[in-house]
């Protein structure tokens, strides 16, 4: 498994590079009629077990053992605030001899309102009886986004304090914080002239692994990741991160300033380094750039 940043989801969750899946598709009734309704019916009740259900029985007619139902449930993260809008079935067996035991492996996207989103590969075996399907082993992995999405917002100081930059226990108060606070919601008719005081943020929209760093950089030049660390500090939250930076510069005029979200996936579990990238640009003129052909450099951001 050299190359994958693994680590087994009873400790935490397994994470490795994104396949691309090309049969992802959007989940529906067709695609439910299309496979077949054991498939269904474990992907369903495994999804409801992930949300903290817990007896996703009395939804489907699927039991899960004390083993398989302890992997499916993260210890600090639940998946309730998300939907599952896309499943990709990559396989599913079912032995001649004997048809009543059955596999499957399949991806499942889950989002939520504030359109984060995060992927997992889904392992189960299973039997079909008399009483329903019995699940006697399930293995789940997240899988690690090949290009993150982030968010930067510009936030004026005076607008947010300290404790609230300490408290939120739940991982979106943050960035709901954020957001309701921001330039982009509050507009720029009250900036004052000038240079003022700033909180830059950038919130990765993609869960990342626990050994992924973020930062932001702040440079003259859009391209590259270059850029004065300052005083960066990550956020953390059941793998949902972010980066703020306090920052003086002026919106709209002056020099010309672009904040730089920067994200590196260490790979220490694989004994792999994976080069620090840049996830997104933002500039004092409010301009944003979304880069698919990330600049990268060697070396670490801390």
């Amino acid at each position: 498994m050299k190359g994958r940043m693994i680590i087994w989801f009873a400790v935490a969750a397994m994470w490795f590079p994104h396949p691309g899946f090309a049969e992802k598709q959007l989940l529906s009734e067709d695609l439910v009629r299309a496979i077949a309704w054991d498939t269904s019916a474990v992907i369903d009740a495994s999804a409801l077990s992930m949300r903290g259900i817990t007896d996703p029985s009395l939804h489907w007619p699927v039991r899960f053992s004390e083993t398989a139902q302890k992997v499916l449930r993260e210890p600090h993260f639940r998946f309730q605030d998300f939907d599952l809008s896309t499943v990709g079935v990559r396989r599913t067996a079912a032995p001649p001899a004997r048809p009543d035991l059955r596999s499957l492996e399949a991806a499942l996207g889950f989002a939520d309102a504030f359109d984060r989103k995060t992927d997992v590969a889904l392992r189960a075996e299973y039997f079909l009886s008399e009483n329903g399907i019995e699940v006697t082993r399930a293995d789940v992995m997240s899988i690690v986004p090949p290009e993150p999405r982030v968010r930067i917002l510009f936030v004026p100081v005076a607008d947010i304090s300290e404790t609230d930059l300490q408290n939120g226990p739940i991982e979106t108060d943050m960035l709901q914080l954020a957001l309701d606070r921001s330039l982009d919601r509050t507009g720029i008719s009250t900036v004052p002239a000038g240079p003022a005081d700033y909180y830059v943020f950038a919130f990765f929209l993609d869960r990342l692994p626990p050994d992924a760093a973020v930062e932001l950089r702040v440079s003259s030049v859009a391209d590259g990741i270059a850029g004065a660390r300052g005083n960066s500090v990550e956020i953390n939250r059941h793998g949902w991160k972010a980066a703020v930076q306090r920052a003086t510069f002026e919106i709209g005029g002056g020099a010309d300033l672009y904040f730089k979200a920067i994200y590196q996936i260490s790979g220490e579990q694989s004994g792999t380094r994976v080069e620090p990238s840049l996830a997104g640009v933002r500039s004092n003129r409010l301009t944003s750039a979304h880069t698919s052909n990330r600049s990268k450099k060697k070396g670490s951001i801390r």
